[in-house]
């Protein structure tokens, strides 16, 4: 048992020994690993912060130190320099202090004092490097400020001469603004000299900024120039001449006793000339968009001006040219009037005019005459003189429209109750037709000496014969209506239509029902057929009702030998 025992703890000791074995393996592998690591980050950081050591940076201070800068370029340079300075003699130094401290504890293998110092220096590192590379863009621009600022310069003087001569040399087309471009061109001068001041004086920042205030006035400039051209022309040249040539015309129509109503001719002009001046103060003063805005409503009134003058000088001429034609008309409709009036009232005596022509053509004639007295004040006062010509062309237009309009419902007038004469004629001529078609249709149904006639036939005979007398009669009077006999007439056709239809069919149905009673007799031994042929017979010798006698036969026919009725009448037909 002893023995056994020992042996047992003997195992666990070496377990547990093989396991601290590891163990230390393990940590010291840590060890060595974290160790390599920080040295790695380290000197990382070490080369980091010496190669924000750069000579380039160092020749910029100098070349910025011997430029004798001053005001805002100065104070800029001399903060960015004091910064620049401050971090490389604390920053920096105190950076690489840390950083031998780190290194002396990696050495030793104080792996978390390493660590925590390496922590607080990496950060530090990165916003020195930051600062740096701002201060190093900073020192970059000012150096640039002294080149950009020179190119700017030279471009802007040329740019500045160029438009200077230019004004000079066409100094007529500027002439009202003359005294305000140069006081413009004065001021950029001046501010050409400012420049010029500060950069001797090393303050290019500032210069830079005089630089940008010269372009933008230099553009202004620019801009306002076509602006000064045009409402310069449009006052000097355009618009004095127009309205001269406006007073000239107008006097010369007043002379021409022409009048004009619609406006004021002479106080618009004077309006005008004032509303001119006013817009050329405007323009001395560069308030151009005011100018501009001004001269288009100047523009708008003198276009009006022109455009009533004008619509004066074409009335004129239309009146003078259309004032016999139209006194021509007149007369030709007034004339035409009184002639279908005269037609109409003796027409009036045989025939009755159902649609009110003679009222209309009255009244259209009595409105002609009223506007032919119209027109005779019109022609006198054109003739007296002073008139507005535009008014007396407008109202001549609707004149000659209802002219043409008169004309044209005079003449349908007279066509329709021309043809009156011929309508009587057309209808007596069918009265005499109609009489004849009746008489045939009788004395067909006559010839076929039939035991009788039908009551429908002779009710629908008389009705004819009757309507026929009737509208003959009508047409006797002395005073007639053609289109209430027109409508007779009509209803007369139907009629006859009908009953010429009627006796086809009467004379047909009698000769079919011989036809098939012939037929019959094949089967006269058979009661149905003795029955049918009995009845057909009254029907017909008796009521004369010959197509309920056919209906009758063919119906019973057909019931003993199917088909046989329809080959008999289809033969029949065929004759």
């Amino acid at each position: 048992m002893t023995e056994d025992g020992g042996n047992h703890m003997s195992a666990k000791q070496t377990i547990l020994i093989v396991f601290l074995v590891v163990l230390l393996m393990a940590v010291l592998l840590g060890a060595i690993i974290i160790n390599k690591y920080l040295k790695n980050v380290i000197s990382s950081l070490h080369d980091d912060l010496a190669k924000l050591d750069d000579p380039l940076i160092a020749e910029d201070i100098d070349r910025l130190d011997k430029m004798d800068l001053a005001g805002a370029s100065l104070e800029r340079f001399s903060k960015d320099r004091k910064n620049y300075n401050r971090i490389f003699s604390e920053d920096v130094i105190k950076s690489f202090e840390l950083l031998n401290n780190a290194a002396a504890a990696n050495e030793s293998y104080k792996l978390y004092t390493a660590y925590e110092i390496v922590k607080q220096v990496k950060p530090k590192v990165q916003e020195i490097g930051t600062q740096v590379l701002a201060l190093q863009k900073g020192f970059m621009e000012l150096l640039k400020f002294t080149r950009d600022n020179k190119l700017q310069l030279d471009a802007l003087k040329k740019q500045y001469d160029d438009k200077r001569k230019y004004i000079l040399s066409t100094s007529y087309d500027y002439s009202l603004a003359l005294e305000a471009l140069e006081d413009e061109l004065h001021a950029i001068g001046c501010q050409f000299e400012s420049v010029k001041n500060l950069t001797i004086q090393g303050d290019h920042v500032e210069a830079k900024r005089v630089l940008q205030k010269i372009r933008s006035a230099i553009t202004k400039l620019e801009d306002e120039l076509p602006l000064v051209k045009k409402t310069s022309s449009e006052l000097l040249d355009i618009f004095p001449e127009q309205l001269t040539e406006i007073s000239t015309t107008y006097k010369s129509m007043l002379k021409n006793k022409f009048s004009i109503v619609e406006i004021d001719i002479c106080s618009t002009v004077k309006q005008l000339r004032n509303s001119i001046e006013e817009s050329k103060k405007l323009v001395s003063q560069l308030k151009l968009k005011d100018a501009d805005s001004k001269n288009h409503s100047i523009k708008e009134t003198i276009d009006k001006c022109y455009d009533i003058l004008t619509k004066e000088y074409k009335a004129k001429a239309f009146v003078d040219q259309h004032q016999a034609k139209i006194v021509k008309a007149l007369t030709h409709t007034i004339t035409n009037s009184v002639k279908l009036i005269k037609n109409l009232e003796h027409i009036d005596k045989s025939y009755e005019l159902t649609h009110g022509e003679l009222d209309e053509v009255r009244g259209l004639s009595s409105r002609i005459q009223h506007l032919n007295s119209e027109f005779d004040v019109d022609c006198q006062k054109v003739s007296d003189g002073g008139v507005v010509y535009s008014s007396i062309e407008q109202k001549w237009y609707k004149l000659i429209d209802e002219i043409i309009k008169t004309d044209e419902r005079e003449n349908k007038i007279f066509k329709d109750v021309d043809g009156l004469y011929d309508g009587e004629k057309i209808a007596n001529a069918s009265i005499e037709k109609f009489k004849q078609n009746v008489s045939l249709i009788y004395r067909k149904m006559e010839r076929r000496n039939l035991p009788g006639k039908p009551d429908s036939f002779l009710q629908l005979y008389t009705l004819v014969v009757n309507e026929i007398a009737k509208t003959a009669d009508k047409l006797d009077q002395v005073r007639i209506n053609l289109e209430e006999i027109s409508h007779e007439l009509i209803q007369i056709q139907n009629d006859i239509d009908r009953l010429e239809q009627d006796t086809k069919e009467i004379l047909d149905s009698a000769d079919l029902v011989e036809l098939t009673m012939q037929y019959s007799n094949k089967y006269a031994n058979r009661n149905d057929i003795i029955h049918a042929n009995k009845v057909a017979y009254d029907l017909y010798n008796n009521k004369y009702e010959y197509k309920e006698a056919l209906d009758i036969l063919a119906a019973a026919i057909e019931k003993v030998e199917p088909g046989s009725y329809k080959r008999i009448e289809s033969d029949y037909y065929k004759k």
